[in-house]
């Protein structure tokens, strides 16, 4: 069988039960993560923006609001709900967020099917093997297009499909549906298109399993070498990664969480300014410079020296990191645009030297602080917090999901919490009425 095809017989024929505890208890990680920051996006005003001119009054739910869309819209804006913080899971090397479009799809779906919770993580574990087999494939090559916008779509049609009941036939179709909205461009990060491109990529994707559901065609074998699909994202594919080990290792298991709300290349900038903040008791004030040294995907994607913005300071180290050294800790409330033009933080990140190191990994970062007086304190993050080589725990996980959904739906957030870490013991109706607000 081609490639597709043997994809698309995985996407179908995977069951719960052949899945190993611990891609289970990761599938329920992701679900929990997404969860919390889709209830906390839902406010954003990039959200209230999207609503305002998209059709409302459908039957499918928006989480943690009042307004119902259609299936499709009602996937794209949680998607947005769930990325626009930047708070939502990464998996390296390709940093692409998956859980964003999988998680919103899979809820818009669940209100037409009534899956049970297995059904879901088995649909979730899939699609997410797929995009991250899809986006490793052609890393090497990445120009300038986003992961996620690009690759999203070919996940949520395979899990979303699996819901649908497609078969293996139709569920070439949907990826091949889902690999002509393949979008989304790095240049929109830094702005609301950037969660805009996660939101797409989960409708597309719900688009591709509904059409392919009614017998509409995309073409066959879209992700063979003679289709040349992956060809457009870099000029030598490595198309082995798509079928390696299928069914024996599981990328879920190795899913990244965000500590901090702001581009993952910051994240070992940031663990090293606070390290050095814990070590070193040097006041900010006090601080005469800041040598920082990064991998070059940190500057790549996070050289913003004077963001504007809330959502421009989530793509700047210099912010990100004087703002960990100021205050002993980063937050939403630390990518407001006030916060981006906060004299408390220009003037520290003014301070700040960068030097690229081709040998760092994109989790690792040095930072070396010279204080007033000339007394100099260095720091080393070798795996930044949440990377699979330094994983933030349930714990932790718990608690920040505690502290995102609290101030939104305070009177549910324990329920929700309680049914997604048993999931696989529940039924999606079981968690889509905590979701809704109350007065």
């Amino acid at each position: 069988m081609d490639t597709t095809g043997l994809l698309a017989r995985f996407a179908v024929e995977t069951t719960f039960e052949g899945l190993p505890d611990s891609t289970v208890h990761a599938a329920k990680r992701s679900l929990v993560d997404s969860v919390g920051v889709m209830v906390a996006g839902s406010r954003h005003r990039a959200v209230e923006t999207l609503i305002s001119v998209m059709p409302t009054g459908g039957r499918h739910r928006l989480v943690a609001r009042t307004d119902t869309m259609g299936i499709i819209d009602a996937t794209t804006l949680n998607g947005v709900m769930a990325h626009v913080l930047d708070f939502d899971d990464t998996i390296l090397p390709t940093r692409c967020h998956i859980s964003a479009p999988m998680v919103s799809a899979l809820l818009a779906a669940s209100e037409e099917e009534a899956p049970s919770g297995r059904d879901v993580l088995a649909a979730f574990v899939v699609g997410f093997e797929l995009v991250t087999r899809t986006a490793d494939s052609v890393y090497d090559g990445n120009t300038g297009w986003h992961g996620t916008g690009v690759m999203g779509p070919l996940g949520v049609a395979a899990a979303v499909g699996r819901l649908f009941g497609l078969d293996v036939d139709g569920t070439v179709q949907a990826l091949a549906i889902a690999a002509n909205s393949a979008a989304g461009l790095r240049a929109s990060f830094g702005s609301m298109t950037k969660s805009l491109n996660l939101g797409k990529a989960g409708g597309n994707g719900m688009l591709s399993a509904l059409l392919a559901r009614r017998g509409f065609t995309g073409g066959v074998g879209i992700l063979d070498e003679d289709s040349r699909f992956l060809r457009l994202f870099s000029d030598s594919p490595d198309t082995s990664i798509l079928v390696n080990q299928l069914s024996e290792r599981w990328a879920v298991e190795r899913n990244g969480f965000k500590p901090h709300p702001c581009g993952f290349v910051a994240h070992a900038a940031i663990d090293a300014a606070l390290e050095v903040r814990r070590i070193g008791g040097v006041p900010p004030e006090e601080v005469r410079d800041v040598r920082l040294i990064v991998p070059p995907e940190t500057m790549r994607l996070t050289a913003n020296r004077h963001p504007k913005t809330g959502l421009e300071a989530k793509f700047s180290v210099f912010h990100a990191v004087a703002a960990a050294y100021a205050d002993g800790y980063v937050s939403p409330e630390t990518f407001t645009d006030a916060a981006a033009v906060d004299p408390r933080y220009t003037s520290l990140a003014a301070r700040i030297v960068t030097e690229v190191d081709r040998a760092l990994a994109q989790d690792q970062a040095h930072i070396s602080i010279v204080s007033s007086d000339g007394r100099e304190v260095d720091a080393t993050i070798e795996h930044a917090l949440g990377t699979e080589s330094n994983p933030m725990s349930d714990d932790q996980l718990t608690e920040k999901f505690q502290r995102l959904v609290e101030p939104v739906l305070p009177h549910t957030s324990s329920q929700i919490l309680d049914v997604l870490w048993s999931f696989d013991d529940r039924d999606m109706s079981d968690l889509l009425p905590l979701l809704e607000p109350r007065e």
